[in-house]
């Protein structure tokens, strides 16, 4: 880029009150500073007491010792550079996001007020403003297809986004579903042995019942027997020391059977009554066998009920798996159906940069290291 002589060099930047306590940050939110401003703190170097203010100087000004040592600060208005054409190219055809237009205006208001300032070629400035002006322009002649093309670049993020979502989501339901199955598959064999020991008490009532029939009749034969006996014993000691016992026994000395030894057994009626509080009982158990029968018979039904819970889970599962893979389906359509016009946006972008560029070239647009 050409650049004319300077005309006129009489420099009238500005003096303002600013409390040095701030520091450099503050100054940035003062009229006067720019993206391309830099600050020169003078506090400390050109004097030792704050001042409490600081100098805004025009573009291109030079700013003197005297004007150093009455301020803390020197904010400098400098020359914005140029964006590369390289970097310009990536915000066309890929993913850079960078606002070019900002650079493209802070240049052409730069320049603008070179001119209001006259600190330069007043034709020189005018030129300057209108090549910006010109780039913007042209930036924003393809403004519309960026805008489309970053528009359809944020909606593929957001559906590869929500694409792990459901793919995190799918992976869950299926641990869940493995988990699920195998608790019903662990429940259909403990109502299956439940139903086993079902059978078995079944059988063991149908013993308790029979050996109950016959545990009664022995304990009541014992406790007849030994009544029978208990009754004959003491009639005998109520007859004893008595005339008509005694006179009756020597009356009658040889009465009594022959053979007689067991006439009054007693001794295994007593047997069995005394192991009649310790030994099984049918009796007693009858009622625990029943309850356990019925407590069975509860637990079944009630895990069968969980079973077919269980089920109903699994079917959801399943359904909710294929449901969240159709969604994956649609998302992957709409990514590649997307894609497809990015593409088709890049097509038409690359002539729009390539026009910006050839003017880059042709108005021999230098770019400015800093």
């Amino acid at each position: 880029m050409k650049l004319m002589p300077i005309n006129n060099v009489n420099f009238t930047g500005r003096e303002v009150p600013y409390a040095s306590k701030l520091g450099e940050s503050g100054l940035k939110s003062m009229q006067g500073f720019y993206k391309d401003s830099s600050v020169e703190t003078t506090l400390g170097a050109y004097h030792s007491q704050p001042k409490n203010k600081a100098y805004f100087a025009d573009p291109m000004e030079y700013v003197p010792n005297d004007i150093k040592e009455r301020v803390d600060f020197v904010v400098y208005d400098n020359e914005p550079g140029y964006p590369k054409t390289e970097d310009i190219k990536k915000n066309y055809l890929d993913h850079n996001r960078t606002n070019y237009r900002e650079q493209f205006e802070n240049i052409r208001e730069y320049y603008y007020r070179r001119e209001m300032g006259r600190y330069a070629n007043v034709n020189e400035a005018k030129y300057q403003q209108w090549q910006a002006a010109q780039c913007t322009a042209l930036y924003d002649k393809a403004g519309h297809l960026r805008y489309q093309k970053e528009s359809a670049e944020d909606e593929i993020e957001k559906l590869v986004s929500e694409r792990s979502h459901i793919q995190q989501g799918i992976e869950n339901t299926k641990q869940e579903l493995k988990l699920q199955e195998s608790l019903n598959k662990n429940l259909e064999k403990h109502v299956a042995n439940l139903k086993d020991a079902q059978k078995a008490y079944q059988v063991l009532d149908a013993v308790v019942e029979k050996g109950l029939k016959n545990e009664q009749q022995i304990y009541e034969k014992a406790a007849k027997r030994l009544k029978e006996a208990q009754q004959q014993e003491n009639y005998l000691k109520e007859l004893e020391n008595t005339n008509y016992y005694n006179d009756g026994r020597e009356a009658y000395i040889s009465d009594g059977l022959k053979y007689g030894k067991f006439e009054n057994t007693t001794q295994t009626y007593k047997s069995v009554n005394s192991v009649r509080s310790s030994s099984f009982r049918f009796g007693s158990n009858n009622a625990h066998a029943l309850k356990q029968n019925d407590l069975i018979e509860s637990s079944i039904k009630s895990f069968e009920q969980i079973i077919k819970e269980g089920k109903q889970t699994i079917k959801d599962m399943k359904s909710y798996i294929a449901e969240l893979n159709e969604k994956t389906k649609l998302i992957d359509e709409n990514i590649n159906s997307k894609s497809t016009f990015i593409e088709e946006c890049k097509t038409k972008l690359k002539p729009l940069f390539e026009e910006l560029e050839g003017f880059y070239k042709k108005q021999g647009i230098k770019i400015i290291k800093k």
